[in-house]
């Protein structure tokens, strides 16, 4: 019996002790728990206040911008504000200066002036040049030499053919100005002159600037044999296949009718095989 005491005893004080080493763990990861929990909770405070600085200096940030945006947009308005007027303006004295070289050059009248002016607004309303661009060009046909009525005739053809051409008012004057003195058309044909241009340009290789630079070569001869532009035209369109450059066909030609214009007799008649041909 007594060393079942003793058997107990022994057993029930290692039981102890395990018991005791169990309750200071116990103990110990509960502490360890504990110091989690305030960990965490400092940790969430930290998390929380750099949320919420974030969103406060992000918030911040976005008025800044928006007040950064409106006083950029505010500077640009301002600035278009100004450049516009500033443009404006300056339109406004290129237009007076070109309708002033206008009158100077032709003579107009204060009533031919207020029409040419009328002319130069309406036209820069209503096609690709603006109103100072068709005042220039009314300038360039004064130096020409055309008179006020001839002006307001010739400008429209001359625009469309500077559109139909692709080339600046400067040089489609140039053109239309030519071939009207070459053939001595009126200047009321100047549309007429822009519509065959465009014409013979859609029907064959050469351009606008080929087919007036042949005119130039070719033109003088042709109307004394008695060619009107269209026959020129079509003539010169035929060619166009073999002559790329500007004037070339224009020289040919008009070598050919210089020959046909000097062997042709006063009844307009030449030798072409032995036989006399009227031309």
């Amino acid at each position: 019996m007594a060393e079942d005491i003793t058997t107990l005893l022994v057993r029930y004080k290692q039981e102890t002790t395990e018991l005791k080493k169990a309750q200071a763990l116990t103990d110990q990861l509960a502490d360890e728990i504990s110091r989690a929990e305030v960990d965490m909770d400092k940790l969430d405070k930290t998390q929380r206040k750099t949320y919420d600085s974030i969103v406060r200096n992000s918030k911040k940030a976005k008025t800044e911008q928006i007040g950064l945006t409106d006083s950029i947009k505010s500077m640009a308005a301002g600035y278009l504000s100004f450049h516009t007027i500033t443009q404006a303006v300056k339109q406004f004295a290129d237009f007076d200066d070109a309708l002033k070289r206008t009158q100077a050059l032709t003579g107009a009248t204060a009533m031919q002036s207020m029409e040419l002016e009328k002319q130069a607004r309406d036209l820069g309303a209503t096609t690709a040049f603006t109103a100072s661009q068709v005042a220039i060009a009314q300038g360039n046909m004064g130096q020409a030499g055309l008179k006020v009525n001839q002006i307001l005739e010739a400008t429209p053809g001359i625009l469309a053919l500077a559109s139909a051409g692709q080339v600046d008012l400067a040089s489609a004057t140039d053109m239309s100005i030519s071939t009207l003195n070459i053939f001595g058309l009126e200047a009321s044909k100047a549309t007429h002159v822009a519509d065959l241009l465009a014409t013979a340009q859609a029907n064959s290789t050469g351009n606008t600037q080929w087919f007036s630079s042949d005119i130039q070569n070719a033109g003088a001869n042709a109307k004394t044999l008695g060619y009107t532009l269209e026959d020129t035209l079509a003539i010169l369109g035929a060619m166009a296949p073999a002559f790329k450059d500007g004037g070339s066909a224009g020289t040919s030609l008009n070598a050919i009718l210089r020959d046909l214009n000097k062997n042709m007799n006063k009844q307009g008649q030449i030798m072409l095989n032995g036989k006399k041909v009227t031309i």
